[in-house]
């Protein structure tokens, strides 16, 4: 798997879960239109978007390509 992709969604889920664990623990409501999205469902999309931002970034130290490439001589 390409290293700089794992980087950015690992990335990518933990800012999702730091956003949804904020908004969960602040109690701020989220209305779309009609619809309002429930403070319960940003529990769950912390523990889902955090797990797979640990995963990515735990996937990294079993992975034997380094991340940025080397200098070309």
């Amino acid at each position: 798997m390409n290293n700089r992709y794992t980087v950015i969604s690992a990335a990518i889920f933990g800012t999702v879960a730091l956003i949804h664990l904020i908004r969960a623990s602040m109690g701020w409501t989220v209305s779309i239109s009609a619809w309002s999205f429930p403070v319960w469902a940003s529990w769950i999309t912390v523990v889902v978007a955090g797990s797979l931002s640990v995963f990515g970034f735990r996937s990294l130290k079993s992975s034997t390509r380094p991340l940025t490439t080397p200098p070309v001589e």
